[in-house]
């Protein structure tokens, strides 16, 4: 079923918001699991999930960055390795799964943003979580790493909501723009108290799904 189908199917079913967003987590999967990559808090998972947020955000479709992510795991199994790696591989990686647009920048920046990761935290990103005094200032660190934009940093901090607790609950407007098409509450604590807090992640995934099919074409494939 699409994300468009299921969204209206949601909102024509009778039941209570908590039913709703109930029927919405045990459908859903979060875009790091859709890609392969078994997240926890360890350095390399949440490596590779800031590889990920970084291709979905850009103005391809999402199913097209999750296909690159796969692609790229073998050079970006952790920042290091990615950091060793010459864009124009990271680039034919990209390719081979059908990420064309703005391939070869985004390589490069790849690259820089795993140099940087490196240089800065030793490769592991829980350096930067626990630095990080709250969520907004998490996501103004996320974006000081080369590449990692707005919405990039958006969507890696939804996604490790679960594995890095302090952060829940976090739904931003997009997740609260979903919440409206699908009927649920808008205001993040009330959406949230809806769900046990290890599906956070999955209720925001499945939020975000549901504004995948609609508006502009910005909005149809970038999941940020």
């Amino acid at each position: 079923m699409s994300e468009t189908t299921r969204e209206a199917t949601m909102l024509e079913e009778p039941g209570t918001p908590a039913d709703r967003a109930a029927r919405l987590v045990r459908e859903s999967r979060t875009f790091a699991a859709d890609a392969g990559i078994d997240l926890r808090e360890t350095p390399a998972p949440l490596f590779r999930l800031l590889v990920l947020a970084c291709l979905l955000a850009a103005p391809v479709q999402h199913t097209t960055a999750i296909r690159a992510s796969a692609s790229l795991k073998p050079l970006s199994r952790t920042a290091a390795t990615l950091a060793r790696a010459e864009p124009e591989e990271v680039a034919r990686a990209m390719t081979r799964a059908g990420y064309w647009r703005f391939h070869h920048t985004k390589a490069g920046l790849l690259v820089r943003a795993a140099d940087d990761v490196v240089d800065r935290f030793g490769g592991d990103l829980r350096e930067l979580y626990r630095d990080a005094d709250s969520a907004a200032d998490l996501h103004r660190q996320l974006r000081r790493i080369p590449g990692v934009g707005a919405h990039a940093a958006h969507i890696w901090l939804r996604e490790t909501q679960t594995v890095l607790p302090d952060l829940a609950p976090y739904l931003d407007e997009r997740v609260l723009a979903g919440a409206e098409q699908l009927g649920l509450p808008t205001d993040p604590d009330e959406l949230a108290s809806l769900v046990d807090p290890l599906d956070l992640a999955r209720l925001a995934a499945g939020c975000v799904r549901a504004t995948l099919g609609s508006g502009s074409v910005s909005k149809a494939t970038v999941p940020g």
